[in-house]
């Protein structure tokens, strides 16, 4: 999908809306004093993500992490995903290793996209709408083209948390999930070896992706 997969093959973020739905219920965010409209939350994500992509050239991965984790922790709920990815795992950690995993998971997700956004070949984002979601969500409908004009449809799915919007799913025109992938992979680690070795992991993994020794 030429250079378009740069920027999808980390936002795609499926989760099932009931295994949510329960999950926003035992969560609490702490509001913003300021609130900030779905549509306004995604626009300026992705203006970061256009504006680390151009300047890639002349910094290093490190530098672009830096740039990116602020914006991708006020835009998405991590926990919400740290949770949905360990599942039932969530409920036997403690409240260390919760924190730890969370840490970690928001690490390498900012760490991934922060080495993948490695040039600029022209892509834009447009804007394509907002509608009403399931369960009082709300999606903002986006488009990501290249210079040959290929699209792809990112839907981002965003919940209201106490007067703070974040995103919560994103889905692609094609249906790919990452997050169906990692819930995979990472429970297979889970059942052999334990939440220690998952962080771990985790951690080596970010060390890897942004060069660090």
């Amino acid at each position: 999908m030429c250079r378009l997969g740069v920027i999808c093959s980390f936002v795609v973020i499926s989760f099932f809306f009931t295994d949510v739905g329960h999950s926003l219920k035992t969560t609490t965010i702490k509001a913003d004093p300021i609130k900030i409209t779905p549509q306004k939350l995604i626009l300026t994500f992705q203006n970061q993500l256009l504006k680390t992509m151009k300047k890639a050239d002349t910094t290093k991965v490190l530098d672009r992490f830096e740039d990116l984790k602020p914006y991708v922790e006020n835009t998405f709920h991590t926990r919400i995903m740290a949770q949905m990815v360990l599942g039932r795992y969530w409920e036997k950690t403690n409240t260390e290793e919760k924190r730890a995993f969370v840490k970690s998971f928001l690490r390498y997700n900012t760490a991934f996209l922060a080495a993948l956004l490695s040039s600029y070949d022209g892509q834009i984002f447009k804007f394509k709408g907002v509608t009403s979601g399931p369960q009082g969500t709300i999606i903002v409908k986006t488009q990501l083209i290249d210079l040959e004009g290929t699209q792809v449809k990112i839907s981002y799915i965003l919940k209201d948390f106490e007067n703070d919007w974040r995103a919560i799913d994103v889905i692609l025109d094609n249906g790919i999930s990452e997050l169906k992938m990692r819930k995979s992979e990472y429970r297979a680690i889970l059942s052999t070896y334990g939440i220690s070795f998952l962080i771990r992991t985790l951690n080596e993994k970010v060390n890897n992706l942004l060069n660090i020794e």
